[in-house]
């Protein structure tokens, strides 16, 4: 039997009211995922449609910087690392050519030894001979072979290789082994040894001295003031030839050096006229050194008369038959000093040509006399003293 709503018991459940324990329906019960909306009837079987990826993010300029910084340090960072292995490789070669030019310097050091402790070895083995003959002419030839000069081992000087200190020790050590030959040869037991000897070899000391010259050339200086140095332009007629080297006049320092040679050796005759004529240039050179310019660049300095050794003569320097020369190198200031003083040489009669010096010397020139043997004897005349301007050469 149905009762009215109004006859229901009190707690009763009516028709509108929920059921107890009935979560409202905007709310899921416990432990009850929440059912999604089902999909709109046009979506229903469709795909949703594909989604692009997402614009990647363009770098702040800030951001920008810090990359060209760092991709600077890297290109700098790699040509450091080019340059420091280029610096290695050129070390390298540099060294190898450094212990190449000191192993060459060394190797010529010890055949120049060689040569002189060979000619000191046969030197005094001739203490034991008996023959005079024999002795006298292996003396002279030691004499002749003892003219051979000390390189400068210039080449190894401008090198790599610039042990300056040790080509001197060298130097030093292989003059002394000359020295010592000079000396044991000059103290020979006969007189025409000794007296070519002592002669031969101060040569050479005078000419190791020339290489050595270092001082700054000529300069637009004012020349000394003039000293009496008389007039050696007439000799007398019983002169004879002076065997050590004399000097005509130290003039100024910053002017051309000269130094006059007269070959020495051969007959009386042609001795006593190469030194008249050498001694007639060197005295006409030390007047104009005196004076001032021999032309409008070149002046001269200290002006020597120097005899040259007949065991001396040939190979580097003229012999007999040689006749008058100037030696000049091969560069326009000597060539232009040489016409200078063969200029002042011509004017006054004395027939000297100029040749090439290979040997290098700084401000310096050197004139030689060396008349054939076959000269007629009594042909030497010594020429009139300059006048007037012959003898300033201007």
């Amino acid at each position: 039997m149905v009762q009215d709503e109004d006859q229901l018991p009190p707690g009763a459940p009516g028709e509108g009211d929920p059921p107890e324990d009935v979560p409202p329906a905007d709310e899921a019960p416990p432990d009850q995922p929440v059912a999604a909306d089902p999909p709109s009837p046009g979506e229903q079987g469709t795909p949703p449609p594909p989604t692009s990826p997402p614009p990647a993010s363009t770098p702040s300029l800030e951001n920008a910087g810090i990359l060209n910084a760092i991709s600077n340090r890297v290109v700098a960072i790699g040509a450091i690392f080019t340059g420091i292995v280029a610096l290695g490789s050129q070390l390298n070669s540099c060294t190898a050519q450094s212990v190449q030019r000191y192993a060459s310097f060394r190797t010529s050091v010890a055949a120049e030894e060689g040569y002189w402790k060979g000619l000191l070895e046969e030197n005094a083995s001739l203490a034991g001979e008996t023959n005079p003959k024999i002795k006298e002419r292996k003396e002279l030839l030691l004499i002749s072979l003892g003219g051979h000069r000390v390189p400068t081992f210039r080449e190894y000087r401008a090198s790599v290789f610039d042990g300056s200190e040790e080509i001197t020790i060298a130097q030093d050590r292989l003059n002394q082994m000359k020295s010592d030959l000079g000396r044991a040869l000059g103290s020979s037991d006969d007189p025409r040894v000794a007296a070519a000897a002592r002669l031969a070899f101060s040569f050479d000391v005078g000419q190791a001295q020339l290489a050595e010259k270092t001082d700054a050339g000529p300069t637009d200086a004012p020349p000394p003031a003039p000293t009496d140095i008389g007039d050696r332009t007439q000799l007398p007629s019983d002169v004879t030839p002076n065997p050590s080297t004399q000097i005509m006049v130290a003039g100024n320092p910053g002017g051309w050096d000269i130094d006059v040679f007269w070959c020495a050796g051969g007959s009386k005759a042609v001795e006593l006229e190469n030194y008249v004529i050498a001694r007639n240039a060197a005295q006409l050179l030390a007047q104009q050194s005196v004076k001032g310019k021999l032309s409008a660049s070149v002046f001269l300095g200290t002006v020597r008369l120097r005899p040259l050794p007949l065991m001396r003569q040939g190979g580097g320097y003229p012999g007999a038959g040689s006749n008058n020369t100037i030696r000049a190198e091969a560069n326009d200031a000597e060539r232009e000093a040489a016409a200078a003083v063969l200029g002042l040489l011509d004017r006054n009669k004395l027939g000297f040509t100029v040749s090439e010096s290979l040997t290098p010397t700084r401000w310096y020139l050197s004139a030689f006399v060396c008349r054939a043997d076959d000269a007629t004897p009594g042909s030497v005349a010594a020429p009139q003293p300059p006048s007037g301007n012959r003898a300033t050469g201007a």
